[in-house]
């Protein structure tokens, strides 16, 4: 879905990325998490935003 893609792109971006491209892949195991979790987190707060089928908030 090209929301989710965005909201990852938008999570990457706001990341301060290691210096160097060498990480070991425990590291980007967890940043991989971190980009994940704001993606989805970003997305719910979008989603609940937006009104619902026959909802006129």
């Amino acid at each position: 879905d090209e929301v989710i893609v965005e909201m990852g792109q938008m999570a990457i971006r706001e990341c301060d990325p290691l210096s160097g491209g060498h990480a070991p892949a425990s590291y980007r195991r967890k940043m991989v998490a971190v980009f994940v979790r704001r993606a989805l987190e970003r997305l719910a707060r979008e989603m609940n935003r937006l009104p619902r089928e026959g909802n006129t908030r």
